[in-house]
């Protein structure tokens, strides 16, 4: 129903993650855009959801979002090197 209300037509749920962040663990994550991982061609047609699943604070590191920003251009793109990826196939035979 969500995404729903976001003008999505039948969405389809391709990946879900659990990301934990433990206190003075890891890395601070820096400003991004999500399209930058989700980017799909020839249009946008992948919707990344945030949801806390504990309380999510100033003081423990909640999300920050910057009013307007889902209308700017994508500012940087990650491809996947192939390099370092096999075919479906030959990951199967080990």
């Amino acid at each position: 129903d969500l995404v729903s209300t976001l003008g999505w037509c039948d969405p389809v749920l391709p990946q879900s993650m659990y990301i934990f962040k433990q206190a003075r663990v890891g890395g601070e994550v820096t400003s991004h855009q999500d399209s930058s991982f989700l980017h799909t061609e020839p249009r946008q047609t992948c919707l990344g959801l945030w949801l806390a699943l504990d309380d999510a604070t100033v003081e423990n590191g909640c999300l920050w979002v910057r009013p307007g920003s889902h209308t700017e251009p994508l500012r940087r793109q990650f491809y996947r090197n192939p390099a370092h990826f096999r075919p479906p196939a030959a990951q199967a035979n080990g």
